[in-house]
């Protein structure tokens, strides 16, 4: 993520090192997750959708080699070329996407966020920009899903959602 020395070495290694602890140290089966912990993982996740979004703006329609695939549309941002969206909404949802981050109080989006542990060997993995991520780390035995703008009343309803996502989605099972 573009920042300067500073904020790429302390703020974000910070909350990385914080988020492998809690990986590493609470085990969901025998306790759940404080608040600061949720909110941490939330702003993980935050994280992960803006770089993908800067990616997506700075990466050009080009070979591996630098090279054009078609001169003329070798200037054009592959967020152009990959979505329905004009080059306005996609400097809008990136803006979104940092606001997100900035905003300190996470206590609205805690419900959000569905996590748990998991048996799956493999690492799965799904994104789609400004709604949500799944990630599922066999490393950990831990799963976490999280929508960025919805809100739910509670944790059932955002489960609900996780799960309908996923299966039509994600693993395409209808």
């Amino acid at each position: 993520m573009p920042a300067c020395k500073v904020c790429n070495s302390s703020i974000l290694s910070h909350l990385e090192k914080c988020i492998i602890q809690i990986f590493n140290d609470v085990d969901l089966r025998q306790s759940i997750l404080t608040r600061q912990q949720r909110e941490y993982i939330i702003r993980w996740l935050e994280v992960i959708d803006y770089k993908f979004q800067v990616i997506n703006v700075r990466k050009k329609f080009q070979s591996g080699r630098g090279q054009a695939f078609v001169p003329y549309l070798a200037d054009l941002p592959l967020s152009i070329m990959r979505t329905q969206f004009s080059p306005s909404q996609i400097i809008t949802q990136l803006r979104r996407s940092l606001h997100r981050i900035t905003r300190k109080d996470k206590s609205s989006n805690l419900n959000s966020l569905v996590f748990g542990n998991t048996k799956n060997p493999s690492f799965n993995f799904a994104h789609n920009m400004d709604e949500f991520v799944f990630i599922e780390m066999p490393t950990f035995n831990k799963f976490f899903f999280y929508f960025y703008n919805k809100k739910f009343l509670n944790t059932a309803s955002a489960i609900r959602a996780a799960d309908e996502v996923l299966k039509t989605r994600i693993y395409n099972t209808r």
